[in-house]
């Protein structure tokens, strides 16, 4: 018996060697992570987050709130959703997990009864809301959900404020749960290439092997559905889709755009990269859908162009950084709710055209440093939903159409 405590100390330490958390009386088991939000893992995007130690049962040292600054007119009472924070963690194993959040209150008039939680996971990106008010739920881990990740790409969970009332950041835990689902196989099908489409295919989707070809950047929802990428915002600061294959400073993209709500932005970000190195490099500056990251930094170079706004029948084209318009077209039309249109982007040394349904959208030349090879995202913000399909990309080597 004069052992026992040498026993549980040698326990402790080999506990700890092999990846285990001890804090107080509790033992965390090797297959949950915690991610607090003082760790190395999570980071304040975007807005004014305080901190605080006033509500007792949070993790760690202190917690961060955010009551959010832009009154959103569409949603009720919530604001925007422009103050991001978010927790990144690489899964030591493929698998399935639990995903939990941990959060604090003293007064139900003091939190949001709405806190979004985006979570981004291998098959796309879910969107939770919870109840902060709730005071039953404090200091508690609270399960989100369970979701399959794999190792090859970062665990992730948003939370912004647009919500109806202070949002608390403070840690989530990731628990293995087992293995995960089987993943999709596309067909080794191509698309018929027309004669009339010059070029070389160089990237194709039609979404029956997953998400494998995408990376999404912004909170909201985001999942194959019926065989489409269906994507849905939060209000602001929205979603952008990346085609992962860099295209040339020549190129055709074609794709079948379905919109689901009569309101809403539909955009189009194409030669995109940042100044230095890749733009998805591990420790570029996050940006996960705030627009000034995209579009007021010197750090990031693209064109960006409206084709769908709200009910608006016009579609304007800008260079960034800086925002500064390239051209601008009304009258040609807004996209019917519920119907399938056929989008072509072309792009050649500066010379760019749209084309929605065989209507001429745009057609500008940038003649002062156009953009060179960059990726191309789709993009939804505001009270936007969509479905994409059939996405297809041709290198035209500098040929024109």
């Amino acid at each position: 018996m004069e052992d026992k405590p040498l026993a549980i100390a040698l326990a402790a330490l080999l506990a700890l060697a092999a990846g285990a958390t001890w804090g107080g009386e509790q033992e965390m088991a090797t297959d949950q992570f915690i991610i607090d939000n003082a760790d190395a893992g999570f980071e304040v995007i975007d807005g004014e987050w305080n901190s605080s130690t006033r509500d007792e049962g949070f993790e760690g040292d202190s917690y961060l709130w955010c009551r959010g600054t832009e009154e959103w007119p569409s949603q009720g009472d919530r604001t925007s959703g422009l103050e991001l924070v978010r927790w990144r963690f690489t899964p030591p194993r493929d698998g399935r997990y639990k995903v939990y959040a941990k959060w604090v209150a003293s007064k139900p008039a003091d939190r949001a009864t709405d806190a979004p939680y985006s979570i981004m996971h291998r098959d796309g990106q879910s969107i939770v809301r919870v109840n902060q008010a709730d005071l039953s739920l404090s200091g508690k881990w609270n399960l989100l959900g369970e979701f399959d990740f794999a190792t090859d790409s970062k665990a992730q969970v948003i939370l912004n404020t647009n919500a109806d009332n202070t949002v608390v950041a403070d840690a989530v835990m990731f628990e293995y749960a087992g293995e995960a689902a089987p993943r999709p196989v596309a067909p080794s099908v191509t698309p018929p290439v027309a004669e009339d489409k010059p070029g070389r295919l160089v990237f194709f989707d039609d979404f029956s092997g997953g998400l494998d070809k995408w990376i999404i950047e912004g909170p909201g929802e985001v999942e194959v559905r019926d065989g489409a990428l269906r994507i849905k915002p939060l209000a602001m600061p929205g979603v952008y889709a990346w085609i992962k294959h860099k295209a040339l400073a020549a190129f055709r993209l074609e794709y079948d755009v379905t919109p689901l709500s009569e309101s809403g932005f539909w955009l189009l970000g194409f030669c995109a990269d940042t100044v230095e190195g890749d733009m998805f490099d591990e420790g570029q500056t996050p940006r996960e859908g705030v627009f000034n990251r995209y579009v007021r930094t010197d750090e990031f170079t693209y064109y960006h162009m409206t084709y769908r706004r709200n009910r608006m029948g016009d579609c304007n084209l800008r260079k960034c950084p800086h925002m500064e318009l390239l051209g601008q077209k009304g009258g040609v039309g807004t996209l019917e709710k519920d119907k399938a249109h056929h989008v072509v982007l072309t792009y050649r040394d500066g010379h760019i055209q749209l084309a929605v349904d065989g209507r001429t959208f745009m057609d500008a030349t940038d003649e002062n440093s156009p953009h060179g090879e960059g990726y191309i995202a789709v993009r939804n913000v505001y009270d936007s939903e969509s479905l994409y399909d059939n996405v297809a990309l041709y290198d035209t080597g500098g040929r024109a159409d």
